[in-house]
């Protein structure tokens, strides 16, 4: 059975609903009426922020799959002679 969590990733299942821990698999003998609860963990992706010449950077940034990136970059980079006008996913050399 596939379980789906919008943003998180089905691990297992567990015997005690308040843990992150996977506890009970097929191989588990149930020896009386159990419950067991589903265990998800959120599903997090790195975003590597690159800004040539500035000290610092490469920076790595966690964001959960599927979340908006902007509110958890730096608001502002600061290279001198230059504006720094916003992120692109394109490389300054590709241009």
């Amino acid at each position: 059975m596939d379980l789906v969590k919008p943003g998180h990733v089905f691990m297992g299942w567990s015997t005690i609903s308040s843990t992150g821990s996977v506890d009970f698999n097929k191989h588990t003998k149930v020896m009386t009426d159990s419950k067991i609860y589903a265990v998800f963990k959120k599903d997090i992706v790195h975003v590597t922020v690159r800004a040539d010449g500035v000290d610092g950077y490469p920076i790595t940034v966690p964001v959960q799959r599927g979340s908006a990136l902007l509110n958890l970059l730096p608001k502002k980079v600061e290279k001198d002679g230059f504006k720094f006008k916003g992120y692109s996913t394109i490389s300054p050399t590709e241009l």
